[in-house]
């Protein structure tokens, strides 16, 4: 047998955000196949212990045990062509550490299953057969009869040596083979694409197979036992069901129990079955929308293993449809003879309402008396109309004759304070909020024409202290709806139309109007719910919008869109629970309550109507409560949740949930390194990386398609201006400062109207659905001296132009002119702006040179002044795209999808006076020319998508062959073979950024960092490895 390939050099992997293929657990720990690592999790906890790199550059796919009892910690890993066995170091009852025993041993062929038995290692692989192993060396082997490749594939063996192979062909078929003659018992057809997993229920006798058609189809297997593969040849096989409940692949189904399965897929959903007849009990989109590539159920929690890196549990039982059915709604009856329930309101595990005939009832939802309210009493004063609003305790109601009134609650009665005539008329809402500095309770009250009252709350008088009058802007819909405190002196209000108001409650400012506005940022529906974390404001409304808010200057100011959830078309409030975010909200008829951080659903109920009737929800200690009025027989209906079960746990946070486009560095410093990272889930990540942790912390939500290209420059010492361009010719830019506070400073669309299309009904055979442009990269460049700071942005634009644009700091962009070089897709655009490259230039350009790569390979070169114009002629230097692009001095180091690594410099051309009375004349403008000093044709084995300069004389490239590749070159620029060449595991390698210790970070499919040792180790040994071919040669 080989061992691993000897042309690569294993490499140590940091970290790794990689699929995670397979789940086991074993003695109270989870063994979790994450890339080409394996990590152990506690089961109970989900803490990481120890993680450890199996196969180098190899996805792990799966684990067996190598003994007959599964407790022991001999194992043996497996992944694409490699075997490798290993250890689990024990000390007491833990598991500490996890080490490989010998080299990997590699079977020349893609692994879909193994078994152990009678100390001998059955390896089922891609093309239909089993090879026999005995301590790594071939023993034999069986081919199936019908040859064909495989997707999948299970192993059953027996005591009496006897083999059946399960087999999911390329050809939709589920092939049922002998594993000792080879020959075909049973050939499971139906699917209508190629099947991606078997599972096997021997005390069932039931095979699940899951397709690429997005199916799961169940077959039952009469008169054989599984346990007996022999039998499986007389059997009758009947197909149950044919399950369709997944938009895209199912990639995975398991057993829940005896009477149901689970199966997961690239649409992220978890499907439960009924077994018997393949009914839907269940569809759940689980944490992070991104698909799920294995599954693992223990007890009533499964364990998902995303194909972006994420490891999470969620609480299965609680997804069962039969057990959600068994949900307590509890109703209470009318609060009085003829009065229609006009508040309801949740403080504390306490339920409030009140109708229109001034009955108010209290409810304790924690009491065994779940159907009877605790206490009722009677305002005369709010009869025909009332509003309420509570703060921790205390709860104010309003009536039309401008009266409110304060009272306090227990668990079984209220207590009034006091009654007090704030306003002249009705009052449209109460609106208590608390100072988080002092705990002290503030309440704003709204009145007739828009006018409001602000007071405080004296807890020794129990009565209400009017602070300030002010004034809402002239509307249809005058009154708040939410409020906090910014500062001892200014607070935040929100609306009934949308807005977001900023006011001065000092006793100096003489004005009653607002400070600043923010009109309509939540549509005209009104703004729902704002709070204050760390300093920033946050803000929902019932435009689905959600945003991060501050105040500079005594200007509100929008940061950023704090999360988006597309379906979510009204956030109705924001929740807390031990200091974690949820937001509550509508989607559709369906009341959700939502975890941003994962991005999870915990809670959905059916709420047809309460847009039109009185509704609250509320979190107190573990329980989640929703409660409703019932229009029909007027009284109120309220559930409740623990929502410690429907938390989702997470043991790693994936970066995105598609593929990672680009990526670059923000700040390096010894403890940390933060990361921005562009993908094709529309976010842009700015995240940590500490040791061997990479945490997303920031989410940035503007883009309305892909993100492709990021640039960084520094603003100042501390802060970076970022600007991410991608799909739908978006271009942002943003604001970091240090803390990892993130503003968006401007953005800007290239809209392409097509005017056919704009009358179908005359225009029809005409019209032209031409794709949007996009942007493929962007160029970022700091003008010098400038103050207020002023930027330059060059971009490179799929419809053959490239764009230069002016930013000046809290401005907006600006286009400042666009160039046409050719028809082709422009895919790279920078800047040459050092002061060598234009040295022996007789007229410089004065705002430095943009130059540009296409989709043809061609390199061109302009002027960033006013006017363009070409200072270099085109020159190919790649058969095709020029994907990559690194900048040293005068030299350009271009990677492209011919797989060649090209070094050009830009040379300066003297210009010489023309003599008089010759015909020829110079070439005007053209004051540069690109002269390619070497080539590497086959540099790699695939396109080849980051170039990076590690020193003056050693290029780093990356490509999606999974290489990472350093080259040298000599005083003459003359490149020489491969110095050095490591493998990662990351699939559809798109990018790399090298971090401050020296690691480099690669992203694609996933993210790895590695660290192929110190950098003057490294150096040393390439330099050493150029020597020793220069003597051969000489030898030679």
């Amino acid at each position: 047998m080989e061992s691993s390939p000897s042309e690569v050099e294993p490499v140590s992997s940091v970290a790794t955000l990689a699929p995670v293929n397979f789940i086991h657990h074993i003695n109270n720990y989870f063994l979790v196949c994450e890339g080409s690592s394996l990590s152990v999790y506690k089961d109970r906890t989900l803490d990481c212990v120890v993680s450890r790199q199996i196969l180098h550059s190899q996805n792990v796919h799966g684990i067996r045990s190598c003994a007959k009892s599964s407790e022991e910690g001999d194992l043996i890993c497996y992944g694409s062509r490699f075997l490798q066995r290993i250890e689990l170091v024990s000390e007491g009852n833990s598991i500490a550490d996890v080490q490989t025993k010998g080299p990997s041993i590699c079977v020349g062929d893609w692994i879909w299953d193994l078994k152990v038995f009678n100390d001998c290692e059955v390896v089922l692989v891609s093309h239909n057969r089993l090879i026999f192993l005995e301590n790594g060396t071939v023993k034999g082997s069986t081919d199936c009869a019908i040859p064909c490749l495989l997707y999948s594939g299970t192993i059953v063996a027996d005591e009496s040596d006897e083999i059946l192979v399960a087999a999911g062909t390329v050809f939709n078929e589920v092939l049922l083979w002998s594993g000792r003659t080879g020959e075909v018992w049973h050939r499971l057809k139906g699917h209508d694409g190629v099947i991606f997993s078997i599972v096997i229920s021997i005390e069932e006798n039931l095979l699940i197979s899951t397709s690429d058609d997005r199916s799961a189809r169940i077959y039952k297997f009469e008169n054989s036992d599984f346990s007996r593969p022999k039998t499986i040849a007389q059997a009758t096989v009947t197909e149950i069901a044919a399950c369709y409940g997944h938009s895209s692949r199912v990639w995975k189904a398991v057993f829940w129990g005896r009477a149901n399965f689970v199966t997961v897929g690239e649409d992220g959903n978890l499907c439960i079955w009924r077994v018997s007849d393949g009914s839907l009990l269940a569809r759940k989109q689980m944490p992070f929308k991104s698909s799920i590539a294995s599954i693992y159920i223990h007890e009533d929690l499964a364990y998902i293993g995303g194909a972006h890196g994420c490891f999470a549990a969620i609480n299965i039982d609680e997804l069962n449809v039969e057990n959600r059915s068994k949900r307590a709604i509890v109703t209470l009856p009318y609060l009085g003879a003829c009065g229609v329930i006009k508040n309801v309101t949740i403080d504390r595990g306490l339920l409030i309402s009140s109708d229109s005939e001034g009955n108010y009832a209290l409810h304790c939802m924690d009491s065994r008396s779940n159907d009877k309210w605790n206490s009722k009493f009677v305002l005369p004063e709010c009869r025909g109309y009332n509003v309420l609003g509570h703060s921790e305790g205390h709860v104010f109601t309003g009536c039309k004759l401008g009266i409110v009134v304060s009272f306090a609650l227990s668990d079984t009665e209220f207590v009034v304070w006091d009654t007090q005539q704030i306003h002249s008329g009705m009052i449209f809402s109460v609106v208590p909020f608390v100072c988080h500095k002092t705990d002290q309770l503030y309440v704003l009250t709204s009145g007739l024409s828009g006018s409001m009252c602000c007071t405080r709350f004296c807890e020794r008088d129990k009565s209400l202290i009017k602070i300030k009058s002010l004034a809402l802007p002239i509307a249809q819909q005058r009154w708040a709806t939410c409020a906090i405190l910014f500062t001892m002196t200014q607070i935040v209000v929100g609306d009934r139309q949308g807005n977001v108001l900023l006011y001065s409650i000092s006793s100096v400012a003489n004005t009653t109007q607002p400070l600043s506005i923010l009109t309509h940022l939540h549509g005209s529906n009104g703004t729902t719910d704002l709070q204050l974390v760390q300093d920033r404001i946050l803000s929902c409304g019932r435009n689905g919008c959600m945003y991060q808010l501050d105040v500079q200057k005594n200007r509100l100011v929008i940061l950023r869109k704090l999360w988006l959830h597309s379906p979510m078309s009204w956030v109705a409030k924001y929740l807390f629970f031990e200091e974690r975010l949820m937001v509550a909200g509508f989607i559709a008829d369906e009341f959700v309550v939502c975890d941003p951080e994962t991005d999870y659903v915990l809670w959905s109920i059916t709420a047809k109507g309460c847009a039109h009737k009185p509704w609250d929800c509320g979190i107190h200690r573990d329980r989640l409560y929703f409660a409703t009025a019932n229009r029909i027989d007027g009284g109120v209906s309220y559930e409740q949740i623990d929502i410690r079960k429907k938390l989702a746990k997470i043991a790693k946070l994936p970066l995105h949930r598609k593929k990672i486009n680009c990526v670059q560095t923000l700040w390096s410093e010894p403890d940390r390194t933060v990361i921005v990272t562009g993908g094709e889930d529309n976010l842009a990540i700015i995240s940590e990386v500490k040791g061997n942790r990479i945490r997303p912390v920031i989410r940035l939500y503007e883009h309305i398609s892909s993100i492709k290209a990021v640039d960084i420059v520094e603003i100042c010492s501390d802060d970076r201006l970022l600007v991410t361009c991608g799909g739908r010719a978006q271009l942002n830019v943003w604001w970091i400062a240090s803390d990892l506070s993130v503003k968006v400073m401007d953005q800007h669309f290239i809209w392409n109207p097509d005017r056919s299309s704009n009358k179908p009904w005359k225009n029809s055979y005409r019209r032209k659905l031409e794709a949007l442009t996009r942007y493929m990269a962007v160029g970022l460049k700091r003008i010098e001296k400038s103050i207020p700071p002023r930027f330059h942005i060059t971009t490179a634009c799929s419809d053959g132009v490239i764009r230069l644009f002016d930013y000046v700091l809290d401005g907006k962009l600006e286009i400042l002119k666009v160039i046409t070089p050719n028809e082709f897709c422009h895919q790279q655009s920078f800047w040459l702006s050092r002061m060598e490259t234009f040295s022996g230039c007789p007229d410089p350009p004065e705002n430095g040179l943009i130059v540009n790569a296409a989709t043809n390979g061609e390199l061109t070169c302009y002027d960033a002044s006013s006017s363009p114009e070409c200072l270099a002629q085109a020159t190919r230097v790649h058969q095709s795209g020029v994907n990559a692009v690194a900048l040293r001095g005068r030299h350009i180091a271009t990677g492209g999808d011919d797989n060649a690594l090209v070094i050009t410099e830009l040379r300066t051309v003297p210009t010489l006076p023309t003599p008089v009375g010759t015909a020829d004349e110079p070439e005007s403008g053209l004051r540069f020319k690109f002269e390619i000093k070497a080539t590497m044709e086959k540099a790699h084995s695939a396109q080849i998508t980051s170039v990076q300069w590690w020193t003056d004389k050693i290029l780093m490239t990356v490509a999606i062959d999974q290489r990472v590749s350093w080259w040298t070159f000599d005083e003459n620029s003359t490149l020489s073979s491969c110095a050095r060449s490591v493998m990662v595991c990351i699939a559809d390698v798109s990018g790399a950024t090298i971090l401050g210790n020296n690691d480099i970070l690669i992203v694609g499919q996933g993210v790895e960092i590695i660290r192929p040792g110190k950098a003057e180790e490294r150096i040393d040994w390439i330099y050493f490895g150029l020597a020793m071919r220069l003597i051969l040669a000489a030898v030679r």
